[in-house]
């Protein structure tokens, strides 16, 4: 177990492994930098009930319905699944996990590793990232609805049509703005 546990801690990802009724066995420098937590604080303990217990809106995840727990129970793997862990200080880490199953010689259990993916997920996921692509991009858009009446438009296609708003433009039929030459 030494030579895993010297492994673990060169590891740039977060690292723990469990026994099989899921009790911390050992965590990595990296697991202890990005939640906040000892590896004394941690041994022998229920992992779930320390760092995955709730979801990104604080609802209750139970230690049954744990996709990590699961993986331990049926001796599977998981590979890149999101998930929230929760820091020591209470504040929640966006995380992609993956769990494998671990058989070392008279020890069975599992070695999950995680990385942070916060920042970029929250813009992904953000309607305001998109909208700021839509507004922000090179190239002229506009969105019409089922009458072809302008909805939306874009800085560029404010540019390029010689509107300085979008109010001067909005509620307008998309035909207004074709010449014969378009």
């Amino acid at each position: 177990m030494k030579s895993l546990e010297a492994f673990l801690n060169n590891l740039g990802d977060g690292a723990y492994v469990l026994d099989q009724e899921g009790h911390t066995v050992l965590v990595n420098r990296r697991f202890c930098e990005m939640l906040g937590f000892t590896q004394e604080e941690l041994a022998g303990q229920n992992l779930h009930e320390k760092i995955h217990f709730q979801d990104h809106e604080g609802r209750l995840i139970s230690f049954r319905d744990c996709p990590i727990h699961l993986a331990l129970e049926q001796k599977a793997s998981l590979e890149n699944v999101e998930t929230v862990f929760t820091r020591k200080d209470g504040t929640l880490l966006d995380v992609l996990v993956t769990v494998t199953p671990l058989k070392l010689d008279d020890f069975t259990g599992t070695i999950t590793t995680f990385k942070e993916f916060s920042n970029l997920a929250r813009k992904l996921r953000s309607a305001d990232y998109f909208q700021t692509l839509y507004d922000q991009a090179p190239l002229p858009y506009q969105s019409v609805d089922e009458a072809g009446n302008l909805l939306s438009v874009n800085t560029s296609w404010l540019e390029l049509m010689g509107y300085d708003r979008p109010d001067e433009v909005i509620g307008k039929s998309f035909s207004t703005f074709l010449t014969k030459e378009s």
